[in-house]
């Protein structure tokens, strides 16, 4: 298999070496050297990656994209960084009748904490 041939296997397949090597059992870094041809893939790893092109794309081991907590917890941590949440803590810790008025208001909302 030619180098070529293996990076239009991967753009075919729409992955990345990391991705293909993964896929395949091999480090990337050998993926990278077959595309520079400085190594070369044994019958093995040809028939292997001719496999993966009859799959096709969904045959690629692929990581979970990560979500943003925030989308994922609305109450979570992530609210915590916005800065008006930030300047209401600032106030909450200087003034101690606006700490109680908060208690007082927030003791009539249920705790999205709390579980059902």
């Amino acid at each position: 298999m030619k180098p070529e041939e293996i990076r239009a296997l991967r753009e075919a397949l729409h992955c990345s070496a990391t991705q293909l090597g993964e896929t395949l059992g091999v480090g990337a870094e050998t993926v990278r050297a077959w595309e520079r041809a400085e190594l070369f893939p044994t019958k093995r790893w040809v028939a292997a990656m001719a496999r993966l092109f009859a799959e096709g794309p969904a045959a690629v081991h692929r990581k979970r994209r990560r979500t943003c907590r925030a989308e994922t917890d609305p109450v979570g941590i992530a609210v915590l960084a916005r800065p008006e949440v930030q300047e209401i803590v600032r106030k909450l810790g200087m003034y101690p009748e606006l700490m109680d008025q908060v208690q007082e208001l927030a003791s009539t909302y249920e705790d999205p904490g709390e579980a059902d």
